[in-house]
């Protein structure tokens, strides 16, 4: 997914266009009825609230509370697949030996949700919810739209962002380091929108964002598995301390190598952030 915006398109224009092309994804991730697909899907569901997000000020706020609760309804039924998968994987990384119980429960389970999504009444359910998801965005209508409420929605984003990584380290709990993540990913799909406008600096941005949520998802991945782990009872005491140590261990070098993406992503005040994308933009449209 390689969503921007033109210089010489309406900013109206490109957010019905993008709205269209993403849930066009949606729908070819879910027809694909696999792992692979659903991320796909999912990913759609976050570019469609990176969209809202960036140009809520000219939204209206009933209609887009609205479109938002129907994204998160189509992100939740594809979410118990995703978090079966997630669970699977984040073990596989871990480069355990031992454990093939817990393995083959793993797999069974992602199967199994698999399969139920794959069946006639969930894929029916899926495809009303996306047509609903649809309807809905094509009823948008943006109130102000200009350049001038992109640029100041990616500098919320930003100024969201860095915040969250200050949260987070004042208190990396999960939550706070989920929330940092999902603020960082919006930021890297808004500078991805812009990738036009400074094609070198902003992939470099990208780039780097794309590389913090990397860093931020495997962690998140492994918290959704001790997660399960915890209510796991087939473990032994020993067998359930070797496998915390060693996902505490996995976490902190996934968190060291996110705080180092963050050092550089995060160096600009946001006045000094803004002020260079006002300048590049404003150009970019000249040409």
């Amino acid at each position: 997914m390689d969503y921007q915006l033109g210089a010489t398109e309406s900013v109206p224009k490109a957010f019905d266009r993008l709205g269209s092309e993403i849930i066009a994804e949606i729908r070819a991730g879910v027809a694909l009825d696999n792992a692979e697909g659903t991320h796909q899907a999912r990913k759609g569901c976050k570019w469609l609230r990176a969209l809202l997000r960036l140009l809520r000020t000219g939204l209206d706020a009933g209609s887009s509370a609205t479109q938002r609760g129907r994204i998160r309804r189509v992100a939740r039924m594809l979410g118990t697949v995703r978090d079966a998968t997630i669970r699977l994987t984040a073990f596989r990384s871990l480069g355990l030996t031992a454990f093939e119980s817990l393995e083959k429960q793993l797999e069974a389970e992602a199967e199994a949700e698999q399969s139920q999504q794959s069946g006639r009444e969930g894929r029916q359910k899926l495809q009303t919810a996306i047509d609903t998801l649809e309807r809905g965005w094509k009823s948008l209508r943006l109130k102000r739209a200009g350049w001038r409420q992109v640029t100041a929605g990616i500098e919320r984003s930003y100024r969201r962002a860095r915040r969250g990584l200050r949260r987070a380290e004042r208190d990396p709990s999960d939550l706070n380091l989920h929330e940092w993540r999902k603020r960082s990913k919006e930021l890297m799909y808004h500078v991805r929108l812009l990738r036009p406008i400074k094609p070198k600096r902003m992939s470099e941005l990208e780039k780097d964002l794309d590389d913090l949520s990397d860093w931020l998802g495997y962690d998140h991945d492994l918290i959704v598995l001790s997660g399960y782990i915890r209510q796991y009872g087939q473990l032994k005491k020993a067998e359930r301390e070797d496998l915390r140590n060693t996902v505490h261990k996995h976490r902190k070098e996934h968190l060291t190598a996110a705080r180092h993406a963050a050092a550089i992503i995060f160096e600009p005040k946001p006045a000094d952030f803004a002020r260079e994308l006002k300048r590049w933009s404003k150009r970019w449209r000249a040409r």
